[in-house]
């Protein structure tokens, strides 16, 4: 598959699943599987210095109601990812990619963790369905009922899934996740980590 320039555009989903305007949706759609991982690419300025910005997002086949070369990534997302609205990226679709065996995630804060260690069985059930890629070492949004948190993904171990600065996440994945305990709080063995695979 080739590489495509496409535009950011923000949307409102409650996923870390990207979007495509309906004419990149045919191009990409072809011989693809679903959730596709993308590598999406820039260049940002700072301080009037250039620098290359890279990250891996996840495609489940979702359109934008808008033509154009346009992909439109969740405004969460987006902000965890360092990605501006209406900057040209190269997108490269990475299809073939096997699922990571094993992934580690941290949540950003001990008011993360208890939500989430509140609602274990959600997030098992709910997890694939908000996300399938995940970027080294960034941070990403979670919607746990009304609840929005953030986590960050640890680099992945090498075990033959995922690729280079990613990991995909699938059914038979297993996600290890450290506790972020508050200050004075004693780990449990119940709560030095909990796995998830929907």
């Amino acid at each position: 598959m080739v590489p495509l320039s496409l535009v950011t555009e923000y949307t409102h989903g409650r996923t870390c699943f990207v979007s495509l305007s309906r004419n990149t949706f045919q191009s990409m759609r072809e011989g693809a599987t679903e959730p596709l991982p993308l590598r999406l690419e820039w260049t940002d300025v700072v301080d009037g210095e250039s620098r290359q910005q890279a990250v891996f997002v996840g495609w489940a086949g979702s359109t934008l109601g808008t033509v154009g070369r346009k992909i439109g990534v969740p405004m969460q997302l987006a902000t965890c990812l360092d990605i501006k609205e209406g900057v040209m990226v190269r997108v490269t679709p990475l299809p073939g990619i096997p699922p990571s065996r094993m992934v580690r995630v941290e949540p950003e804060s001990p008011n993360d963790w208890e939500i989430l260690e509140l609602n274990a069985e959600y997030v098992e059930s709910k997890l694939l369905g908000q996300i399938s890629v995940l970027s080294d070492g960034r941070k990403f949004p979670f919607w746990i009922r009304n609840n929005l948190i953030y986590l960050r993904s640890a680099p992945s171990p090498s075990d033959g899934g995922g690729g280079e600065g990613f990991a995909r996440v699938a059914d038979r994945s297993e996600i290890a996740v450290a506790p972020k305990l508050r200050a004075g709080r004693k780990k449990t063995s119940s709560s030095s980590s909990s796995s998830s695979s929907s």
